[in-house]
């Protein structure tokens, strides 16, 4: 008897820690979204921006999309914490529901600035394929 009470306060002592890790994963998430809107709401509106200022934003813009990348794998890994929690539907709601915004902020400031870009000609999004295309001469022998 001693050693099944041993093992379920053992057991439950595990699952707390889980619930507390669980806990700090989300408080990060939710600080990196709320860094990440700030960033991205800083930024002017993009009629509003000059053609280095669009230039700068839409190289950002890639660089939001990668965290936001990050920010999801995270999300993952912060699900399958909470996995053996019933209770924690209400928080991972919560979670889910901030990443949706940040989502749509990036998706909304990435498609005006894609707009303006190509008002403007700016072609920003566009790859440089010039090193494929060009054609180099053969190499001089000497002969």
């Amino acid at each position: 008897m001693y050693i099944s009470k041993q093992v379920s306060r053992d057991d439950s002592k595990k699952l707390e820690e889980l619930r507390a890790k669980a806990g700090i994963k989300k408080s990060f998430i939710e600080d990196k979204v709320k860094a990440l809107l700030k960033k991205i709401k800083s930024f002017k509106t993009p009629k509003d921006m000059s053609n280095d200022e669009v230039r700068f934003a839409v190289k950002e813009s890639k660089i939001w999309e990668k965290k936001l990348d990050d920010i999801i794998s995270e999300q993952q890994k912060y699900y399958e914490e909470c996995v053996p929690f019933d209770d924690l539907d209400e928080a991972k709601e919560q979670v889910r529901a901030i990443i949706e915004s940040l989502e749509d902020a990036i998706s909304d400031k990435v498609s005006l600035l894609c707009v303006e870009d190509d008002e403007r000609g700016l072609s920003c999004r566009a790859e440089n394929r010039s090193k494929d295309t060009l054609v180099f001469p053969a190499v001089f022998r000497g002969d």
